[in-house]
């Protein structure tokens, strides 16, 4: 059968040129040269072992990390543009995406990792035709589980009351999230198309795609804003839309491209079948991330019981930007594990522990991350007062640079252990 590296784009500006397996194989190589070279010092040989292992490994993860950060970003200029509404909103839009919303995010994306881990056992197996079941299959699955997701956006104002939140910060949040119901079944159908071509090392589309709806989505949330004064409810209704492009412009993709053509063969009724116990196995794969995105969640929901929930949740809301792109950075690296069979998996972790530590190292921020040119982007004038917010960003500042490293190694650990599971 024609390679799928040799077909579709025939110059891809994201996806390495080369197979994941030829890439293992040619790092390993390099590195095998570089540490059994002894004219060279300890710390030399470490340092060029840790460049190969870091270029190796941004090669695979790279493309996956934009499609995330951009998914992100689309998330994030929603909540920029609601704060050049007022304060009120921005704490109602902070409210909404990462107090009920990552509710959603957390346990789709967890459930959605079993595609990624089935169907890149199937395709290093051969069995093509298995990665298009699967992705049905999580895709009714997830559907089914955003029904009672749906309830709980449908009660978010009396949750939000029940909690001890604010009466006007709830009523404001509950008019935000009543807008993202579309979002919960985008996001159904979203990550399992996401994995099912990751799986195949098919991550270039989803990048134009996701960079092409980031376009759309900060000229429709202007449009819906500040030219017909939707508010709120405008800006969630956006996002949803936004979501729902990224997920009909990925299956179109599917449908039509020659590169999938041995992994959908259309619709099948094996989606409705072995339900049961691939949502144990989902859930299995969800316990972890879940557990990763709530206990933010929760820190939102107590910033709305301080004294100032306003400005509490507005600073949270600059904060959570940053904290909210190391995790994508994060999640990104998954899809490095999914270009391998299991039998590659030891081989891989080989590679990837160290070289992750370095990229840790590196990707700490600095005393002066949340400067600011970062609050400013989500308040105007109108808003919170920059010394009110600036006071309250900088709290968060000295704890950011060890947040950051454990969000990194909490989901490098879950997900090599989920794929761990999987095998045993």
């Amino acid at each position: 059968m024609e390679s799928f590296q040799s077909r579709g784009m025939s110059d891809p500006l994201l996806e390495s040129k080369k197979p994941p397996l030829e890439a293992a194989e040619e790092a390993s190589s390099e590195l095998e040269e570089i540490l059994c070279d002894t004219t060279l010092s300890w710390w030399l040989r470490f340092r060029k072992a840790i460049g190969i292992e870091l270029k190796y490994l941004f090669r695979l993860a790279g493309p996956a990390i934009i499609v995330y950060v951009l998914n992100n970003v689309i998330s994030m200029s929603t909540q920029i543009f609601c704060g050049h509404l007022g304060n009120l909103e921005l704490a109602a839009s902070s409210l909404g995406n990462n107090g009920i919303q990552l509710l959603a995010y957390g346990l789709m994306l967890g459930m959605g990792s079993a595609v990624e881990t089935l169907c890149g056992q199937a395709y290093g197996a051969h069995k093509y035709g298995m990665l298009g079941v699967y992705m049905q299959r999580s895709t009714v699955l997830l559907m089914a589980t955003g029904l009672p997701l749906m309830l709980v956006y449908l009660l978010s104002k009396q949750l939000l009351l029940l909690l001890g939140e604010s009466q006007r910060v709830a009523s404001a949040a509950a008019l935000f999230v009543y807008g993202l119901i579309p979002q919960i079944f985008a996001y159904a159908a979203n990550f399992p198309i996401q994995k099912f071509l990751q799986a195949q090392s098919i991550v270039n589309p989803s990048a134009y795609i996701s960079a092409g709806a980031l376009v759309l989505h900060i000229f429709l949330t202007w449009l819906a804003l500040f030219v017909f004064g939707w508010g709120l409810l405008g800006a969630a209704l956006v996002l949803s839309f936004s979501w729902w492009f990224i997920v009909v412009a990925q299956f179109v993709y599917i449908v039509n491209s020659e590169r999938c053509k041995a992994t959908w063969s259309g619709f099948s009724s094996m989606a409705f079948t072995g339900l049961w116990d691939f949502f144990k196995l989902s859930a299995a794969s969800a316990v972890m991330l879940c557990l990763e995105t709530w206990y933010f969640q929760v820190l939102v929901l107590i910033a709305g019981l301080l004294p100032d929930p306003e400005v509490a949740l507005d600073s949270l809301a600059v904060c959570g930007t940053i904290v909210g792109w190391t995790l994508m950075v994060s999640v990104g690296f998954n899809a490095a594990v999914s270009f391998f069979d299991e039998d590659l998996t030891i081989s891989f972790d080989c590679h990837f522990r160290p070289a992750l530590l370095s990229y840790q190292s590196s990707r700490l921020p600095d005393r002066g991350s949340f400067d600011d040119k970062w609050f400013h982007w989500f308040i105007d004038s109108k808003g919170t007062p920059c010394q009110a917010l600036a006071s309250s960003v900088a709290c968060y500042d000295p704890n950011t640079s060890c947040f950051v490293s454990l969000e990194a190694s909490s989901v490098k650990v879950y997900f090599h252990c989920s794929r761990g599971w999987w095998l045993s």
